[in-house]
C-alpha cells in the first residue's frame, strides 16, 4: 500500500519546478482497506470475521530542478502507524476432512490488532523529465509528457522486524525500482491527464518476529530470497479544473476529478499475518497472497493563496475484489472490500 500516493495530488500531474527551483512538501496519507473473510467449504460460504489493513503516513517530499525540464528528487515516508486488526474473528483449528485448517464452528472472540509498528519504510531517490512540455512556449509542444524513474533504499526494519524493546518496524522492507509517466494538456484553465507507474519491489530474506522478539521464521534454513512485496501498477485518467492564476499574486484554485486502477501481484507473505490465528505449523512460514485489484475514482483539491505556497487534499474510493489471502487456506476477501486512500500536503513552492 501507499506505492504511488502523489501521482493524483500533482496540479497537473506533469509540473515541474522551473530551472534551479524547487518544492518541499510535507503530508499526511492515510490508505486502509477493510473487508469480511470468507473460508470457502464445498459449495458454503462461511463467514469468518472482518479485517482491516491500516497505514498512516507522514511524507516529506523534496524536488530540485538541476535543468530546464528535469529534476531530481527525495521522497521520505515515516509510517506513524502501520496496523492488521480483525474484529469478531476465531482461532483456527485443524480439520482432518481436508488436511487443511478451518474457522468453522469456532467462537468468534479474536478482535483487535494483531500486528502493529511505525517506521520509516524506505528512502526513495528519483529523477523526472519533460521531454516535450508546453512549459516551453519557444518548443511550440501541443502537449506534456512527464517521465519519472525513482529507487527505493531497502529498510531491514519493516513489519516483520521487532527491536529489542519489542518495537515492530513497518513498511515494505525491500528495495524497489519505480517507472511512471504522465502525460496532460492545457485547454485554457482545465488540463485532462493520465498517469501510469510501475512498481517492483526485491525479493529479499527476513527474519520474522513474534511481537515478544520471538523469531518464528528464520530465513538462515532457506536457500534464496523468502519474501516479495510484488509488483504494482497504479493508472490515473482525470481532469484538472481550476481558476487563472491571478497576475501579481500566483494565487490559484483547482480541483480534478479522476477514475483510479490499481493492481499488485501475487506476494510472499508470512502467513498468519493477514488471517487471524492460523495453524502453529505455518505461523511465520512464507505463503503466497493472490493477486489484488481495486478500481475507483477520487477528487482533489488544489489551493493556491499565493505564489509560493500551495494545499492540496484529495480522496480516493476503491473497491477492491476479492482475493485469496493464503495459498495454504481456502480463505478470501469478501465482495464487501472497500479501500480508501486520503492524501494532504502543504508544499512551499521556490519560485
Amino acid at each position: 500500500m501507499l506505492f504511488f500516493l502523489s501521482m493524483a495530488l500533482a496540479a497537473p500531474v506533469t509540473e515541474l519546478p522551473p530551472f534551479l527551483r524547487g518544492d518541499l512538501a510535507f503530508g499526511y496519507d492515510l490508505d486502509t482497506l477493510s473487508s469480511g473473510l470468507v473460508e470457502t467449504r464445498g459449495a458454503e460460504r462461511v463467514d469468518v470475521g472482518s479485517r482491516s489493513v491500516t497505514a498512516h503516513t507522514v511524507r516529506i517530499d523534496a524536488v530540485f530542478a538541476v535543468a530546464p525540464g528535469a529534476a531530481v528528487y527525495l521522497q521520505i515516508p515515516p509510517y506513524q502507524s502501520s496496523f492488521v486488526k480483525f474484529e469478531g474473528a476465531s482461532n483456527m483449528v485443524y480439520d482432518p476432512a481436508s488436511g487443511s485448517g478451518t474457522y468453522e464452528g469456532m467462537p468468534a472472540d479474536l478482535s483487535g490488532k494483531q500486528y502493529a509498528g511505525s517506521g520509516l519504510g524506505g528512502v526513495w531517490l528519483g529523477a523526472r523529465g519533460t521531454p516535450f512540455s508546453e512549459a516551453f512556449p519557444g518548443r511550440n509542444n501541443k502537449s506534456t509528457w512527464l517521465l519519472d524513474l525513482g529507487f527505493r533504499i531497502g529498510d531491514k526494519q519493516d513489519t516483520y522486524y521487532v527491536d529489542a524493546a519489542g518495537k515492530r518496524g513497518a513498511g515494505p522492507g525491500a528495495p524497489a525500482v519505480r517507472l511512471s509517466s504522465a502525460f496532460s494538456k492545457n485547454f485554457g484553465n482545465s488540463a485532462p491527464y493520465m498517469s501510469v507507474a510501475l512498481t517492483k519491489n526485491n525479493a529479499y530474506d527476513r527474519n520474522v518476529q513474534a511481537d515478544s522478539g520471538e523469531v518464528i521464521f528464520d530465513s538462515t534454513t532457506t536457500n534464496g530470497k523468502d519474501f516479495d512485496q510484488g509488483r504494482q501498477g497504479a493508472l490515473r485518467i482525470g481532469v484538472d479544473i481550476g481558476t487563472p492564476t491571478h497576475p501579481d499574486t500566483g494565487a490559484r484554485f483547482s480541483f480534478d476529478l479522476f477514475g483510479a486502477v490499481d493492481y499488485t501481484s501475487f506476494r510472499v507473505v508470512p502467513s498468519g499475518y493477514y488471517l487471524p490465528g492460523v495453524l502453529s505449523a505455518s505461523v511465520g512460514t512464507p505463503t503466497q497472497m493472490a493477486e489484488s485489484l481495486d478500481l475507483g475514482g477520487g477528487l482533489g483539491i488544489h489551493w493556491r493563496p499565493a505564489k509560493y505556497v500551495q494545499i492540496n487534499l484529495g480522496g480516493t474510493g476503491f473497491a477492491h475484489l476479492p482475493q485469496r489471502v493464503e495459498n495454504y487456506y481456502d480463505v478470501h476477501t469478501a465482495g464487501d472490500g472497500l479501500r480508501v486512500v486520503v492524501l494532504s500536503d502543504v508544499t512551499v513552492r521556490f519560485r
